[in-house]
């Protein structure tokens, strides 16, 4: 007899195709799968900014709710939704392959991707908006909230000019084409964990190893331990735009990227470093002491 999973998730159009995919992969791994949708905080509460410390685990409380009362057997979240320190007794079993963790600008449908001085961007992300308004001073940047086809109908009734998301969603929903340009990670670091799908359960689950098996990418995982590490140790309470990036290559080394900044972008770091695959959270608190040891604990 085949184990049965039931599977959490949000029941947008993006989550529902994220953990479509890893339902796919464990039913090819010999599991019975069902999947059940749960309306976060998040999803509930569209009026509340994502910036700062009010969008920590605006996208997972009520999964982990569910997880941890037995309702669910496993949660597919968006890693970089997920808040470092999760709740107790649950844990990270797996990653799938990462997306491209690139940001895109998106522009309504026949414009043109070189905006016009003060064209309005939407984003709601603090991180996005630091880093891109050093090199595009020009325009001009506000907060938007909804999932990602909201999004793109304000932008079409003319709400905004433009949109910057992260291209692994846009990828994902099959919306290349409303792409105008990516930004490279030169330009913009994504958030930690961007672009991977992680998968949760509860810390006693029996079919961890089987579950590993089904759906883990080694690379993912390397890149989420160290990015997450870092993020971990920049955290103390202060929410400051962060941004970090790590990949494998094929010397057995890990390159990862960080960036910080204040919440008005006026002061932003970025730095770099390497370390081994064997050890991801080294690098990734080795990368953060270099940004605590010049000072931006005083950001805050």
């Amino acid at each position: 007899m085949k184990p049965y999973l039931t599977i959490g998730t949000r029941g947008s159009r993006l989550a529902l195709i994220q953990t479509r995919l890893a339902a796919e992969r464990l039913q090819q791994a010999g599991f019975e799968i069902t999947i059940k949708t749960i309306l976060t905080e998040g999803d509930r509460k569209q009026h509340l900014s994502l910036r700062g410390t009010a969008g920590v685990g605006l996208f997972v409380r009520e999964i982990e709710r569910a997880l941890l009362a037995g309702e669910i057997d496993l949660a597919v979240h968006s890693l970089k939704d997920l808040p470092v320190d999760l709740a107790p007794g649950l844990q990270l079993a797996a990653y799938l392959r990462r997306e491209d963790p690139r940001e895109a600008l998106l522009t309504a449908r026949g414009s043109d991707p070189v905006l016009r001085p003060g064209a309005v961007i939407g984003t709601s992300s603090l991180r996005r908006v630091v880093q891109l308004q050093t090199l595009y001073p020009a325009y001009q940047y506000r907060e938007i909230r909804g999932n990602i086809d909201t999004r793109i109908r304000k932008m079409d009734q003319g709400e905004y000019d433009a949109l910057v998301l992260a291209l692994a969603g846009i990828k994902r929903l099959g919306a290349e084409e409303r792409v105008g340009r990516i930004y490279s990670l030169d330009e913009c670091l994504p958030a930690a964990g961007q672009g991977i799908i992680a998968v949760q359960v509860r810390a006693d689950f029996s079919l961890q190893s089987r579950l590993y098996g089904a759906l883990n990418d080694r690379a993912a995982e390397l890149a989420a331990r160290a990015e997450r590490q870092f993020l971990k140790r920049l955290g103390g309470g202060c929410r400051l735009p962060i941004g970090a990036f790590a990949e494998s290559g094929p010397d057995g080394r890990l390159a990862m990227r960080g960036m910080v900044a204040d919440s008005a972008g006026t002061r932003l770091l970025r730095h770099h470093m390497n370390g081994s695959d064997a050890a991801p959270e080294e690098l990734g608190a080795a990368l953060a002491e270099w940004f605590l040891e010049k000072g931006i604990v005083d950001w805050c």
